[in-house]
């Protein structure tokens, strides 16, 4: 027996059934095993088991060689055969970038929406993010960042459900060894105040091992250019890491995010009434359709909110995780990790209604009160086996094997109202805004003032994952395969409480991943691979029958090269995704008509069965994006580094049931054309050793805000073939110019540091509206003072 086979053994008798099945996966193991990382260095700043934790240092400030979410171990990026991309704390610092937009405004296929934690990513929608690997409903504060990772395409089902356009990833700052604290200010226009502070070091020194800290948070409140539109940030961040041994640790995090906002309303649309003659499907005969058209945004009013001072979207989010990790010997590794967490979503709203340029008003309103509540709880092990094989052919294995499982539920109140009567007795001052002399009515909540509920649920979705992926290094490193499954079993339920109507859904779901990757000299990988990803249906049919999962496919090919002693960094991929399985309305034709007994129904005249056309809900919708990913990081000097991206993407719906208008239209909110070019230039001696400059342009093209809504059916034939205008509205493209600089003093070593920033965004004062159709922000500028120590 070899010596790897006896360290398989022992360690299967200490854990169990579980990695005996892992250990026999390869019975033909070799003596040559991969050695176990080195512990961390005693005045390393954090502590972090290399198997899952990224621990390489980067190339440069704004460069990242080793990725966590690409594969859930930490993995080279340059090994995966999938696009990767890393925005560090560094960068989110220069740039003052406190929003997600603003984060990953330089990473390619991104762009973000409006809508909390909300962003579309190769053409496609996804709501919600990762933090540290378990599900997140947006609400993410940059105090506790340590980087941003998003991971391309249905190559993100790794962590189950997702979007076909991949998810974002967000990693969690941890404790550092040393004791270490920082705090900065920041103020500018448009109301920015902000205030960050953390504390991080040594905690306690005990017989069981050592333990360590880090408490953070931020306040942070700002405005937006439409009136009344602003938002308020308070997050409190404690992690305690306690270091066991150098091969076992234990990571706790509470993190708490509350946001309270006006978010304000996107521009409206000018709407012309319009009257159209059609021939009737059913009849033959001549019809005249009346309509209001859509014609274009009234961007000259796009300042103006329809909601006024009273509206509020409120949010609280309290998060629990914790994650243990555990190396057994130089071939296994465990991570057991669990996320608990719950989310309150309160908003007093103004709804209806629509812009009447003759009087420069905006009516019918009707004031509404929203609520939702959700928790979730999640729990994930991943046991990861490194190893080699062969004496005379080397190869080296890398073999991951995942059980997680995670429940979401919520309970949602939409649609509290006035009473019908009281409704109906409000003054027409109460119901329509005069933009010339707005008079905004809006009261509190209160279930007397607000009894009419038009939309109550609960619902729940529970899924049980299993993934496993194999890796195989051969020829010296220079092929890299990879293959994996992940099996996941989803149950879910969802309940109307108005109409007391429930239904239960059971169904499952497998995703394959393949991947090649092919270096032939160090400097440059060619990649290939094939992904699939699913997001869980709860929908039914007619029948009562559930509908398949909505699914995600990708084929993808790459090219990513690291030059001048990784100086220069760049990937280039192309690819073809595919959402299959979308819910649509369909039609049936002809069927017949039946009666209590089941019989056909017989025309009286004809004696032939009648029949007529119903709809039902299928899975006949089907969306589909091509382009091409290009990103690059390139230290040019020691002094000059540049980042920069390329978007290009041909997105388009090819299948949507009856509603034939949306064939061939590109996605919502998602600009198919983009580039960006930003870098820094650090002068590190001679009287400006200190002083750091930043800056950045960026393109957005047109994007379509709204390609759903407006759906028409004029001719009465089940099939809409035209829509009221609202999606051949399009928002301008935009280019954007950022700039910054920095100064940090110079002191005697171990000293405080301290540092004064500015940042001007949108330096030329860019007019125009996002992908959402808001009111973007014209010139934003921000004064920083930190010191750290």
């Amino acid at each position: 027996m070899t010596p790897l086979s006896v360290d398989l053994l022992r360690t299967t008798r200490r854990g169990g059934t579980l990695l005996l099945a892992l250990a026999s996966l390869h019975p033909a193991l070799s003596a040559q095993t991969v050695p176990a990382p080195a512990a961390p260095p005693a005045d390393s700043e954090v502590i972090s088991l290399a198997e899952f934790t990224v621990t390489s240092p980067n190339s440069n400030d704004y460069l990242a060689s080793e990725t966590v979410t690409g594969s859930r171990v930490a993995t080279s990026i340059r090994d995966l055969p999938y696009v990767v991309n890393v925005v560090t704390r560094e960068f989110i610092e220069d740039f003052a970038a406190f929003e997600i937009g603003e984060q990953l405004a330089y990473t390619s296929s991104f762009s973000p929406r409006v809508q909390e934690g909300a962003y579309n990513l190769r053409g496609f929608f996804n709501g919600s993010q990762l933090r540290n690997g378990f599900k997140r409903a947006g609400l993410v504060d940059p105090s506790s960042i340590d980087r941003v990772e998003v991971i391309k395409g249905p190559a993100a089902a790794i962590y189950g459900q997702t979007g076909p356009g991949g998810t974002v990833n967000i990693i969690s700052k941890r404790p550092s060894r040393k004791p270490t604290y920082e705090f900065s200010a920041t103020a500018g226009n448009l109301g920015y105040v902000r205030t960050d502070g953390a504390a991080s070091g040594p905690l306690a020194q005990t017989g069981l091992g050592n333990t360590y800290y880090r408490v953070g948070g931020a306040y942070f409140e700002r405005e937006y250019e439409q009136k009344f539109r602003n938002s308020v940030v308070r997050n409190i961040t404690t992690s305690i890491l306690h270091e066991f041994n150098a091969d076992t640790n234990l990571f706790l995090e509470y993190d708490f995010f509350d946001r309270d906002t006006r978010p304000g309303t996107a521009a409206f649309y000018e709407e012309v009434p319009t009257t159209v003659t059609v021939i009737n499907a059913k009849t033959g005969l001549p019809v005249n359709k009346t309509y209001n058209r859509k014609v274009r945004y009234v961007e000259e009013m796009a300042d103006r909110s329809i909601q006024g001072p009273d509206e509020f979207v409120d949010r609280d989010m309290h998060t629990f995780s914790a994650h243990f990790e555990h190396r057994f010997n130089s071939v296994l590794s465990l991570r057991a990790a669990g996320n608990l967490y719950n989310r309150h979503y309160y908003r007093l709203a103004l709804n209806g209604g629509s812009y009447r340029p003759a009087t420069n008003s905006w009516g019918t309103v009707e004031p509404g009160s929203d609520f939702i509540y959700e928790w979730g709880r999640a729990a994930q092990v991943d046991l990861l086996a490194r190893y080699t094989t062969g004496k005379d052919f080397v190869m080296k294995h890398t073999t991951l094997l995942t059980f997680d499982y995670s429940f979401v539920g919520d309970e949602r109140s939409f649609g509290r109202r006035f009473a019908t009567a009281d409704l109906a007795a409000l003054p027409a001052s109460q119901r329509n805004i005069s933009f010339d002399d707005p008079s905004y009515y809006l009261p509190s909540y209160t279930p007397t003032l607000y009894p009419r509920v038009t939309g109550w649920t609960n619902s729940g979705t529970g899924i049980t994952g299993l993934f496993l992926r194999h890796n195989t290094n051969l020829f010296e490193d220079k092929v890299k395969l990879l293959a994996a499954v992940r099996v996941d079993h989803v149950n879910a339920y969802a309940k109307n409480r108005l109409t007391v109507v429930e239904n239960s859904v059971s169904n499952d779901a497998t995703s394959p991943q393949f991947g090649l990757t092919y270096s032939p000299i160090p400097e440059t990988s060619f990649y290939v691979s094939h992904a699939k990803s699913f997001t869980a249906t709860t929908t039914t049919n007619r029948a009562g029958e559930v509908l398949p999962n909505e699914t995600g496919v990708s084929n993808e090919v790459g090219v990513k090269v690291a030059l001048f002693e990784q100086k220069l960094n760049f990937t280039l991929s192309y690819f073809d995704v595919e959402r299959e399985n979308v819910v649509v309305t369909s039609v049936t034709d002809n069927v017949p008509i039946l009666d209590a007994t089941g019989n056909p129904v017989l025309d009286s005249s004809t004696g032939q069965p009648l029949v007529t056309n119903i709809t039902d809900s299928t899975v006949e919708g089907k969306d589909r994006s091509r382009g091409i990913d290009f990103d690059f990081n390139w230290a040019v000097t020691p002094n000059l580094l540049l980042l920069g991206s390329v978007t290009y993407f041909d997105a388009e719906v090819v299948e949507a049931g009856t509603d034939i208008d949306r064939v061939g239209r590109n996605p919502r909110e998602a600009p198919d054309r983009a580039w960006a070019l930003g870098g820094k230039y650090s002068f590190k001696e001679g009287a400006l050793d200190g002083l750091n400059l930043t800056g950045g342009i960026r393109y957005a093209g047109k994007s379509y805000p709204n390609n759903r809504g407006g759906a028409l059916d004029l001719n009465g034939d089940g099939l809409s073939e035209t829509n009221e205008g609202r999606r051949d509205i399009y928002v301008d493209g935009y280019t954007l110019v950022d700039v910054g600089a920095s100064y940090h003093f110079r002191t005697r070593d171990g000293g405080p540091q301290h540092y004064v920033q500015v940042n001007v965004k949108n330096l030329f004062d860019e007019e125009y509206l996002d992908v959402d159709a808001f009111l973007a922000d014209g010139r934003v500028y921000t004064f920083t003072y930190g010191v750290k120590f």
